[in-house]
């Protein structure tokens, strides 16, 4: 009999997503909030945050203007 072997998870949350969820929460913002700002759909936000996707350069831009930060700093550089 064959034995099932464990799939190790592929979720693992970037940086970058660890890093807007929590200036998103620091500013006070929903998903919402932040995905009217940036021009994206609310499960957008969370799919960056849960790891699923990761955004594109030009609207790493934008996510960094709406979080007062770097982009430098959400792609794991000093703040």
């Amino acid at each position: 009999m064959a034995t099932k072997r464990k799939r190790k998870s592929t979720s693992k949350v970037s940086i970058t997503g660890k890093r807007i969820k929590a200036l998103r929460v620091e500013l006070g913002f929903t998903q919402t909030d932040l995905a009217e700002r940036v021009r994206v759909d609310t499960s957008t936000v969370c799919d960056w945050e849960t790891g699923r996707s990761e955004p594109r350069l030009g609207r790493l831009a934008l996510v960094a203007h709406a979080l007062r930060c770097p982009v430098e700093y959400l792609v794991g550089g000093p703040r």
